[in-house]
């Protein structure tokens, strides 16, 4: 599960944009539009910068001032919902910003992608938009619920943007975390690059872990306030949190320390030892496995590497579920299939490696669905027709491996 990422996900993002893009015609500066995934696609966004003065980051090197800072710091994305449409004074915003994109293209360059395509591609996110003037839900003091999403390892927030706007649409502020280190490129609005210079095999995660989780923690605390850089209510009280690979690992430890974390989901990624070596570590609240289709319990259990089996058996002690999703690979999750997809070339033997042969699009809609329908269930206590073992009725490429209910381990 995670470990797939730890040895290729690097690899494999730059083959697929390299098959996809050395296809683009040289010297085109058009908008490449990632596709929709609803009739009206248009949230808002906010990005931003936090420090926590109250811990230094032991992993950044003594950098000039311009270049870094000791203390930890994190960039974080709000999509929320908007009233606005684009105009010529508000258009969605880029992909990426442009020297993380221009990076992205260094690396591609091998491939034959011209300088400027990764600058190209367009979210329908409007950037600094107004907040919706109407919440589908009630919470607290009339507070937006919020959904975090935790990247994998050396992955960028930027690629689970679909995702975050599709959860957007569904009346939920949505928060993506980039931690400093962990992931491959992280640039600060003062045009701070902060890069990981480490290979992604040799990554101590449990190491890894500690400080993620902290981060976790200290930016639900920031956004309980309203602050310049989110000038709306959220309810911090209760949410859902979804990680993928080791933001799945993230998601669980999270959540075992902060109660505030009322459900987690893990999409294809291992759980470490601050969990499944601990006899009494439980997570009492209702979690979401998800497998990817090419995972092979048989083979894992026979490895000893199948730590979903692990915790499932010992550590989760509330309502619990274990999906697989057919034809998907670990890295379904992420929006590199849409990107192929936006250029025509979805079925490359690089893109099928990674992502698989579902229907990608198929795929953000059903973690869409899946994901706000758990976080009504979770914050709300609203059951919907998919948390159960029917779910295949309405999504057919997804098994139920497991069901609990009753929570009991």
């Amino acid at each position: 599960m995670a470990s797939t990422t730890l040895k290729k996900a690097a690899s494999c993002w730059l083959l697929i944009l390299g098959s996809v893009f050395c296809a683009s015609r040289q010297g085109d500066n058009s908008a490449i539009i990632l596709p929709a995934l609803h009739d009206h696609p248009f949230v808002g966004k906010r990005d931003f910068r936090l420090t926590d003065t109250r811990r230094l980051n032991q992993y950044a090197p003594d950098f000039g001032p311009k270049n870094a800072t000791r203390y930890q710091e994190v960039m974080v994305s709000l999509f929320y919902p908007t009233d606005q449409v684009p105009s010529q004074s508000s258009s969605t915003s880029a992909y990426m910003p442009r020297l993380t994109a221009d990076i992205w293209n260094e690396d591609l360059a091998a491939f034959g992608v011209p300088n400027g395509t990764i600058a190209r591609l367009r979210s329908h996110a409007i950037l600094n938009a107004s907040i919706a003037s109407h919440c589908h839900h009630k919470t607290t003091n009339d507070a937006w619920p919020l959904i975090i999403l935790d990247p994998g390892l050396e992955a960028s927030r930027f690629e689970y943007t679909l995702l975050a706007e599709s959860l957007a649409q569904h009346h939920y502020v949505v928060a993506l975390i980039d931690h400093p280190y962990n992931a491959k490129v992280v640039e600060f609005p003062d045009g701070t690059i902060v890069r990981n210079p480490n290979p992604p095999a040799s990554y101590p995660n449990d190491k890894f872990l500690e400080p993620r989780v902290q981060d976790i923690t200290f930016v639900l605390d920031r956004l309980t306030k309203v602050e310049s850089t989110h000038p709306f209510r959220m309810n911090t009280d209760r949410v859902m949190m979804w990680g993928h690979s080791f933001g799945g690992a993230a998601t669980g430890e999270a959540m075992r320390r902060d109660r505030r974390i009322a459900g987690g989901s893990d999409f294809d990624g291992a759980f470490y030892s601050t969990i499944i070596e601990s006899p009494t570590a439980k997570i009492d609240r209702p979690f979401l496995l998800w497998n990817a289709g090419d995972f092979n319990a048989t083979q894992q259990q026979a490895a000893g590497q199948d730590t979903f089996l692990e915790i499932w058996d010992h550590h989760l002690t509330g309502w619990k579920m274990q999906l697989q999703v057919r034809d998907t690979k670990h890295d379904s999750a992420t929006d590199e299939g849409a990107i192929a997809k936006a250029i025509g070339f979805a079925d490359t033997p690089a893109s099928i490696d990674n992502v698989g042969t579902a229907d990608i699009l198929r795929v953000r809609r059903l973690l869409r669905d899946f994901l706000s329908e758990f976080a009504d269930f979770v914050i709300f206590g609203k059951p919907g027709r998919l948390l159960n073992p029917n779910a295949s009725k309405y999504w057919p490429e997804v098994e139920v491996l497991k069901f609990d209910a009753n929570g009991q381990a």
